[in-house]
């Protein structure tokens, strides 16, 4: 209960701070051109928006990976072909073979696919421990959360309440 008036507490005082509080609006712009142009085809949307976020990240930090995500950017075909890895699956190396992230994830096999795509085509190239995302309704339901305790998936546990 003390919880819940807690909370409750906290959210009439943020109401009551935002019509009178002021800030200068902030604005980033990410460059559009350094990402993929990929349109989603059938149901690959999440797939297809990773796709093009990768292409970001070679296009914006070359050293670090090298065309290792999406391939040759002078082919038109390795964004097409590192979408349906993501979606359908793949295999590298001798690591087994990894499901990919099918139509429509939940977000934790979404955070999970980018995670192990990266590891397998680029590893050692990127660190995940600040992907954390928590729910006003997590936090009212008393669940607490380590946002250092991955599981093999890169989703985050729960711990029990205290």
């Amino acid at each position: 209960m003390r919880t819940y008036l807690f909370i409750a507490t906290l959210m009439g005082a943020w109401f009551l701070t935002v019509g009178s509080a002021s800030a200068e609006i902030i604005s980033a712009q990410l460059p559009y051109d350094q990402f993929g142009h990929l349109s989603n085809q059938g149901a690959s949307c999440a797939a297809t928006a990773v796709a093009n976020s990768f292409r970001f990240l070679e296009n914006r930090y070359p050293g670090i990976y090298d065309q290792r995500l999406t391939g040759d950017p002078n082919d038109p075909n390795s964004l097409a072909a590192a979408r349906d890895r993501i979606r359908d699956g793949w295999q590298t190396g001798t690591n087994p073979p990894r499901p990919g992230m099918g139509c429509g994830p939940s977000p934790d096999v979404f955070w999970a696919t980018k995670i192990q795509y990266i590891e397998d085509f680029a590893p050692g190239t990127t660190a995940f421990a600040g992907q954390f995302a928590a729910t006003f309704f997590n936090l009212a339901a008393g669940t607490n959360f380590d946002i250092n305790n991955f599981d093999q998936r890169g989703s985050i546990r729960d711990l029990p309440p205290t």
